[in-house]
């Protein structure tokens, strides 16, 4: 259904090449159905995303407020947010597809991830782990109240921006390329559990040593 602000719950919508006014305006939600935009989609302002799928072949692009409260999947596109996207306590997004497509989340310089979700994996494959990746450039937030331990999902993960977790644990257990920083608050931790992961010269982990374990059989530094 597309109502009043832009709001979809249980209809397949083409939107393809729909772009959101500079200003945010019409607000959009998505709380279940498909939309199929195969030519791009971009949205400049507030967007609540607690249901549904967003899939096609162009690109998702968000700049302004993205706000996911509940399952959110993306299936054989690729989204970049430089915007502020904010991961409330039912919020998770699940990338989608068989595998033959990339998937993949991107926060862009300049964008920020806000992460509170009580998900042990706020970002995590569905069906098959093969070609799904999300990276961060910009900023991500590990905050309070988020669940205590969380991980990149199993899935590759790659840092080049910076990295706060503000409390609990996060896990590192796939594969993945670190060139920016990680901050870790008193008491929080870093685990480096599984996978390959390749620590350029511009990598940091600033915190108590004691903080970051480092479990994994293959670590790369350069």
């Amino acid at each position: 259904r597309l109502q009043g602000d832009w709001s979809s719950d249980v209809c397949s919508s083409d939107l393809s090449g729909y772009t959101q006014g500079a200003g945010g305006s019409p607000a959009w939600a998505l709380s279940g159905g498909t939309i199929d935009a195969a030519a791009g989609l971009t949205l400049n302002g507030p967007f609540n995303w607690s249901g549904g799928v967003i899939t096609g072949s162009g690109g998702l692009t968000t700049t302004g407020t993205t706000t996911v409260s509940g399952t959110a999947i993306l299936v054989d596109k690729v989204w970049n947010n430089s915007g502020t996207l904010t991961l409330a306590s039912s919020g998770a997004v699940g990338l989608g597809g068989a595998g033959s497509v990339a998937t993949t989340f991107n926060n862009l310089s300049g964008g920020v991830v806000n992460d509170g979700s009580l998900s042990g994996a706020p970002f995590v494959s569905q069906i098959t782990a093969l070609n799904k990746s999300w990276s961060n450039a910009g900023t991500f937030n590990k905050q309070a109240g988020s669940q205590t331990t969380q991980s990149d999902g199993g899935i590759p993960f790659s840092n080049s921006g910076t990295f706060n977790i503000n409390s609990g644990t996060w896990q590192l257990s796939a594969n993945g390329t670190d060139s920016g920083t990680y901050n870790l608050a008193s008491g929080a931790e870093l685990g480096l559990l599984s996978g390959t992961r390749t620590f350029n010269p511009a990598a940091a982990v600033n915190g108590d040593r004691k903080s970051t374990r480092l479990n994994s059989r293959h670590l790369v530094t350069r």
